[in-house]
């Protein structure tokens, strides 16, 4: 974002709890000449008390789901959101993730009484190594590109201790519940679309008659595989 408005008149704020995360932002920014950066240490969590302004635009993206209550979080970025402002927010897709789920309940049993996180991160690649065909986390592997990429990523996907996703009619109650609407999604819009695969037009046209939000859910259904949710929310329709 910066990048993208560097002859631009705006200020770019980057809040981020995490030093380590920061500091590689940090880096990045400076290869590539950007001053038009602010950078905060806290948590969104922390926002009123901080007072850094009302933003035109907050990008938040794979953070709302890892919170205790969603609700909250998404509450107090919009609290810090212009009037006509506007978000773009990633979290988790249930339906593609139940694979993840499974294998997160698997190795609660098999971690429960092993505190040393390091042997918990084993533990489970000795799992990941011997399932069979039938699991279905080992049906749906290809979703996940990067499970390979390290104990960082073992971590996240297995043994995060906050871990929600949501289905289109939860975003759809959750942006209600805090005041906002659903623009648009930002990534794989077609997979929203039920007319991308029923092609029997009775059907379809039935299914046209209902609200949008059932028709991405429909959608939703049909595919089974979106591990993610990525959209355009604004309190404005």
């Amino acid at each position: 974002m910066a990048e993208q408005l560097r002859d631009a008149d705006a200020q770019i704020v980057y809040l981020d709890i995490s030093t380590a995360s920061m500091e590689i932002a940090k880096r990045r920014a400076q290869i590539r000449g950007l001053d038009n950066i602010e950078w905060v240490r806290g948590s969104l969590l922390a926002l009123p008390q901080i007072r850094i302004g009302e933003f035109d635009y907050i990008s938040c993206t794979g953070v709302l789901h890892h919170l205790e209550n969603p609700v909250e979080g998404l509450k107090v970025l919009k609290s810090a959101m212009k009037q006509d402002g506007a978000m773009g927010i990633m979290v988790y897709g249930r339906y593609g993730r139940t694979g993840i789920y499974q294998i997160q309940e698997l190795m609660k049993m098999i971690n429960v009484e092993q505190d040393n996180m390091q042997q918990k991160v084993e533990n489970t690649k000795t799992i990941l190594d011997c399932l069979p065909k039938t699991n279905w986390f080992k049906k749906s592997e290809q979703l996940f590109s990067d499970i390979n990429d390290g104990d960082v990523v073992i971590f996240d996907y297995f043994l995060h201790s906050q871990d929600r996703a949501f289905t289109v009619p939860q975003l759809y109650d959750w942006l209600n519940d805090c005041g906002l609407n659903l623009l648009e999604f930002a990534e794989f819009k077609a997979s929203y679309r039920p007319e991308m695969f029923i092609k029997d037009n009775d059907l379809l046209q039935n299914i046209k008659t209902l609200p949008i939000d059932k028709q991405q859910s429909v959608a939703e259904l049909i595919v089974g595989a979106l591990t993610k949710h990525t959209f355009y929310a604004s309190g404005q329709i």
